[in-house]
């Protein structure tokens, strides 16, 4: 279910990593297409876009786990 995903996790793995950055820059550079779930999960800010504020978003949380 879309409602069920974690925010971040673009990949679907379950997990939010360096992975999903990678996926994210992909999509924004028009490599990949995003599935519902995939674009819900992209979108960090729950604005209903997916742009560069979501991705600030996600690289601010890997790096603060990072540095735990």
């Amino acid at each position: 279910d879309v409602n069920d995903v974690l925010l971040g996790d673009i990949n679907l793995d379950g997990v939010v990593s360096i992975l999903d950055i990678i996926k994210f820059t992909k999509y924004s550079t028009s490599i990949v297409n995003f599935n519902e779930t995939q674009r819900h999960a992209a979108d960090c800010n729950c604005d209903n876009n997916i742009n560069f504020d979501d991705l600030i978003i996600l690289v601010r949380y890997i790096t603060v786990l990072a540095a735990e």
